[in-house]
C-alpha cells in the first residue's frame, strides 16, 4: 500500500509539471528527469517556475500526514510566503483533503494567490485521458470576437462550475470561457463553448 501511495505522489509531480506548462509557465525539461527512484531516495523538491511575463509560480509538496486544520494550512502558507518572498501564485499539494470549513475560513482569512490540491487529485492528468475533450481557455479578445461573430451573449452559453477539476487544472476564474473540442466519429471535431460559473 505504501508503494502505491508513493507512486501516486510521484505521478502527481509529473501532472503538476504538465499543468504548469498548460498554464503557460516555462518548465525546464530537466524537471521531468526526476525519476521515481530519485523520489524514493530523496523525496520531493519544490518547483519554482516563471511564465514569459516574469510571473512566478511556486509549488510546495506537503509531507504533513495529519488532517489539515486551518492552523496547519496557515503555517504552511506562511512558510511558503517566507520562502518565495513575493505575491505571485502558489500551489500547495497536500496529502489530506481540506474540509469545507477550512476552505471557507481560508476565503475569510484572504490567503490570496494560493491554490490547494490533494495528491490523489493529481495522480493522473485529466486533460490527457482518452475520453476527455480538449479544453482551451479563451482570452478576453477571443471571447469578445466569439460573441460579436456568432451574435449571442455569455448568458446563453452552457456553464461549467469553477469547482470542476478542469477549471482547477487551468485555474479558471468565474466568467472564463472555454472552447471545448470533442472528437466525433460522424462529424470529425465538434466545437462547444462553456462559461465558468
Amino acid at each position: 500500500m505504501e508503494r502505491k501511495i508513493q507512486k501516486n505522489q510521484y505521478n502527481a509531480r509529473t501532472t503538476v509539471l504538465e499543468m504548469l506548462e498548460d498554464r503557460g509557465y516555462n518548465v525546464d525539461p530537466e524537471l521531468y528527469e526526476f525519476t521515481y527512484e530519485d523520489f524514493l531516495n530523496i523525496g520531493f523538491t519544490n518547483i519554482h517556475v516563471f511564465d514569459e511575463y516574469g510571473n512566478e509560480m511556486y509549488v510546495y509538496f506537503s509531507k504533513y500526514e495529519k488532517p489539515v486544520t486551518l492552523t496547519v494550512l496557515t503555517d504552511i502558507y506562511s512558510s511558503v510566503i517566507e520562502e518565495t518572498e513575493n505575491e505571485d501564485i502558489r500551489i500547495i499539494v497536500l496529502l489530506n483533503e481540506i474540509s469545507n470549513t477550512v476552505s471557507n475560513s481560508l476565503i475569510k482569512k484572504k490567503l490570496k494567490n494560493m491554490e490547494t490540491f490533494k495528491y490523489d487529485q493529481l495522480k493522473i492528468n485529466i486533460t490527457k485521458h482518452e475520453i476527455m475533450p480538449k479544453f482551451e481557455m479563451l482570452s478576453e479578445e477571443e471571447a469578445t470576437k466569439l460573441f460579436e461573430v456568432n451574435k449571442f451573449t455569455k448568458k446563453e452559453l452552457p456553464s461549467i462550475l469553477v469547482s470542476d477539476p478542469i477549471c482547477k487544472y487551468y485555474n479558471a476564474d468565474v466568467g472564463t470561457i472555454f472552447r471545448i473540442l470533442r472528437k466525433s466519429p460522424s462529424i470529425g471535431i465538434s466545437v462547444e463553448y462553456k462559461k465558468v460559473i
